[in-house]
């Protein structure tokens, strides 16, 4: 569970200082096929993830229409944010997955 939000958290983090993908967060098209996932748990894996991916853009768009963003009050949002991913990726993963 830690290994996965960590590796979410830097790959989030080195996307957006970084070259920005097409959906504006981690590359999980090529985490999918390191997990092995069944077709169901697949299915929730999208689902799951471009909601929270959703959710973070929309918290930056947020963030800067305001002027300067507050890194420090972004970076504690986005941890919020896997954290609740993570939460609900753990309930369809196994431990290996995990």
């Amino acid at each position: 569970m830690k290994t996965l939000f960590q590796i979410l958290l830097l790959t989030f983090l080195a996307v957006s200082c970084g070259q920005q993908q097409k959906h504006g967060g981690p590359p999980y098209e090529q985490l999918t096929p390191q997990l092995n996932l069944s077709g169901k748990q697949a299915k929730y894996f999208d689902e799951i993830t471009q909601r929270y991916n959703a959710t973070r853009a929309e918290a930056f768009a947020e963030a800067r229409a305001g002027g300067k963003m507050d890194r420090e009050a972004m970076l504690a949002k986005m941890k919020q944010l896997f954290a609740a991913q993570d939460k609900e990726l753990g309930e369809i993963l196994n431990n290996e997955q995990f």
